[in-house]
């Protein structure tokens, strides 16, 4: 994974950095059904928050940053148990992005060695999509494993990426259709 071209990462460090983060957020008392909210620009603290969470079961809001503000109620409204921004001043406990780094170069006496082996069953959901909001407030819907397995394998399908092959996202990773170029890649 290349960030701005200044970042480099083997896929077993991201694999590592997510699974430190993921026994952070265990280790906060979260746990399988739990929701947490990305709200940010695209990051590696995204990319690591994600798949964290999906790694425990713990199911991600993402929140474009053009559609939703950092508001006291977005927590509440979306029953989140923490809510992750790069805007950690507009939303009273909020947790900074930039505590996932630190949460992800940290190793814990129990951590990310210690995390169970995760299955989805097609019908669970790992992330909430929200809608584009044109007729109103967007809607959250959640996103199956098993509609999230089917995209990437079309996409795969239709783009056969492959070992040396870059992908550039451009989007906000808040769209989960920018998270399957991601999930296909590793």
């Amino acid at each position: 994974v290349r960030l701005f071209g200044t970042e480099t990462f083997t896929l077993r460090e991201i694999y590592d950095r997510a699974g430190r983060v993921a026994a952070q957020l265990l280790a906060a008392g979260l746990g399988p059904g739990d929701r947490i909210g990305i709200h940010g620009a695209n990051c590696l603290e995204w990319i690591l928050l994600d798949l964290a969470a999906l790694r425990i079961k713990v199911v991600t809001c993402g929140f474009d940053p053009s559609k939703f503000v950092d508001e006291p109620d977005l927590s509440e409204r979306y029953g989140l148990a923490m809510l992750f921004t790069d805007r950690p001043d507009s939303v009273p406990g909020s947790v900074p992005m930039s505590q996932v780094r630190d949460w992800s170069e940290t190793v814990m006496v129990t951590g990310a060695a210690d995390l169970p082996a995760v299955q989805y069953a097609p019908h669970e959901y790992g992330s909430i999509k929200f809608t584009s909001g044109s007729t109103g407030m967007p809607k959250g819907v959640p996103a199956s494993a098993g509609s999230i397995d089917s995209s990437i394998n079309a996409v795969q399908q239709m783009f056969a990426h492959g070992p040396g092959d870059d992908i550039f996202i451009f989007l906000p990773l808040s769209l989960i259709q920018q998270r399957y170029w991601i999930y296909g890649a590793l």
